[in-house]
């Protein structure tokens, strides 16, 4: 996979407010980084969500804290139409990963993929929520999107 294959990524969580928020704002700026911001569209949406809810106030803190920049969020459900118009759909977790593959027929053109195979890492970033492991979520996704963007920008 190189970024002349790949122009479009769509990062998949539950509910579009902090996990695939979170990845999009952090591949976004790894993107603006490498010189690849133009070329290559980032977005997020949630599996369950109705969507219209802004970011989270902690996944938003989280972002800040770590100096990367967070625009005008608002969540949005992921559509199967999307399976049509993104190179590329990362789902945060096997729960939102088996959920995508119902939603897209069972993946026929296999673009759905889980943010940890990036990398490596045998762990998916599991929700944060309530618990306040925001920095440990944006540890994991920040390894992935790096991972990710080492993968797309290959040569």
């Amino acid at each position: 996979m190189s970024s002349n294959s790949v122009q479009s990524v769509m990062f998949v969580c539950e509910w579009n407010t902090c996990r695939s928020a979170m990845a999009e704002y952090i591949m976004r700026h790894l993107l603006n980084g490498a010189g690849f911001a133009e070329k290559i569209h980032v977005d997020s949406s949630g599996s369950i969500t109705e969507g219209g809810e802004p970011i989270g106030l902690r996944t938003s803190a989280t972002l800040s804290k770590n100096k990367i920049p967070v625009g005008e969020h608002v969540s949005k459900n992921f559509k199967a139409q999307y399976y049509k118009t993104f190179d590329l759909i990362i789902a945060l977790d096997s729960g939102v990963l088996k959920t995508l593959k119902t939603t897209c027929n069972g993946d026929p053109d296999k673009k759905i993929r889980l943010l940890k195979d990036f990398d490596g890492n045998n762990i998916s970033v599991e929700d944060p929520g309530y618990k306040g492991e925001h920095d440990k979520a944006c540890a994991k996704i920040f390894l992935g999107c790096s991972a990710l963007l080492k993968e797309l920008t290959a040569k």
